[in-house]
């Protein structure tokens, strides 16, 4: 998008005649960012026109008291219901072909009906003709700044129209007529020039606008993206201890401020060590991507956050958990790890004695009082780890902190082995 946006900024920024339009995909979006400003704005001018073209009625009073009461129909009888009905129609920002045909429609009709009103009267009111439609011009193509082509339109239909006012008149003479159409002639070339400038300058500016905005998205995202990167383990794709910290941070603050219960798990691989020596550290990297990807199946919803802790460590955030749920979400990861086991073994490799996959498991649960608490409530989560190991690894251990003396709680075998739904 932004180098299509460029490419018609190069367009619209040199110095020969370019078609007012953009690509469909560009053009549809301008005039969605732009169609509520400018049918508000137009609906205003709107107002402002029927006063003007109302006011003409003292002038047609003054110039032509005997035609007055057929201007006064025409103007205030059948012209102004139809603008006021077209003006309410613009305060709810109609499509763009409504907006601009109807305004051209307008505009077309009220110059159109002033030559009518000052046709075959004095030559006073034939030249007040010419003076009238003058200023439809200008206010067409300048004031209002109709799109390029509907300004087209409708100064080529108001200079048909004089043309054919003047064909019929009978009042001036031929010099005068002459001298009358070349001024409409050069106003229309002139506000035509200025209207196709303003148009052009709207574009141009809407383009540098949106590459602006287009480009702060870009760098946003980009931002995004190299944050997302500095935050995950390369080798899992976890979130790092960094990522770890800023979740950690954010869901903990969450639960501080709504006084909800909050769970971690800390996870260790068992004989990791001995794994690394026997089968070398490219196998172990292969080793800690399965569990992670484990530890993402044990997972329950998508508040739930693993990150890897460091070497063969990993640990789960479980915000809005109590304690028997953080419970079976690590021991639903231990039986996946005891399942799924190890990748597969090189032929070379296999006389090397086997190592059983599984994993020990750490859990604390508090509800949160003060922000530096967290610390605490990971280093529960830790020895409640570690007493698993002691225990025999491959269990869960439950550290009783609330904020008490830690004093965990190991799951026998036996229970750990219960069926997790």
């Amino acid at each position: 998008m932004i180098e299509q946006v460029s490419a018609q900024i190069d367009r619209f920024s040199g110095l020969y005649f370019q078609w007012l339009n953009f690509p469909s995909p560009l053009e549809a979006r301008f005039e969605t960012d732009t169609s509520a400003r400018r049918s508000t704005r137009l609906a205003f001018e709107g107002i402002f026109a029927l006063i003007l073209f109302d006011l003409s009625l003292a002038a047609d009073h003054l110039v032509s008291p005997v035609a007055f009461h057929r201007a006064l129909i025409i103007r205030l009888g059948l012209i102004t219901p139809v603008g006021i009905l077209v003006n309410l129609r613009m305060w709810r920002n109609p499509g763009a072909f409504f907006r601009e045909a109807s305004l051209c429609a307008l505009t077309i009709v009220a110059g159109l009906t002033h030559l009518f009103l000052e046709h075959g009267q004095t030559a006073v009111n034939s030249a007040y003709a010419q003076v009238g439609l003058l200023a439809t011009l200008v206010f067409a193509n300048t004031l209002v700044r109709m799109r390029f082509v509907y300004a087209l339109v409708t100064s080529a239909t108001l200079l048909a129209g004089d043309l054919v006012f003047l064909r019929f008149d009978t009042l001036l003479l031929p010099q005068q007529k002459i001298v009358g159409f070349t001024l409409a002639l050069i106003t229309t070339a002139v506000t035509l020039i200025a209207n196709y400038g303003f148009n052009r300058e709207e574009r141009l500016n809407y383009l540098i606008g949106l590459r602006g905005e287009l480009m702060v998205k870009d760098l946003h995202h980009s931002n995004e993206r190299l944050a997302d990167v500095a935050e995950r383990d390369s080798l899992t794709g976890l979130a790092n201890r960094a990522g770890f910290e800023v979740r950690f941070l954010q869901a903990w603050q969450e639960a501080l401020q709504h006084r909800t219960l909050f769970s971690v798990i800390m996870v260790d691989v068992d004989r990791f060590k001995k794994t690394n020596d026997n089968y070398g550290h490219l196998y172990g990297d292969k080793v800690l991507k399965r569990i992670a990807n484990l530890v993402l199946e044990a997972l329950r919803k998508e508040g739930d956050h693993a990150a890897r802790f460091g070497g063969e460590e990993f640990v789960i955030l479980l915000p809005n958990t109590d304690e028997p749920a953080a419970m079976l979400v690590a021991e639903r990861l231990r039986r996946l790890v005891e399942v799924a086991g190890f990748p597969p073994i090189e032929t070379s490799r296999l006389g090397v004695d086997s190592i059983v996959a599984t994993v020990s498991c750490g859990v604390a649960t508090t509800v949160p009082r003060t922000i530096g608490e967290r610390h605490q409530l990971i280093n529960a989560a830790d020895k409640a780890l570690y007493e698993a190991k002691a225990a025999g690894r491959n269990r869960v251990c439950c550290a009783l902190y609330n904020p008490a003396p830690l004093r965990p709680r190991v799951t026998p075998p036996a229970e750990t082995t219960a069926e997790i739904r």
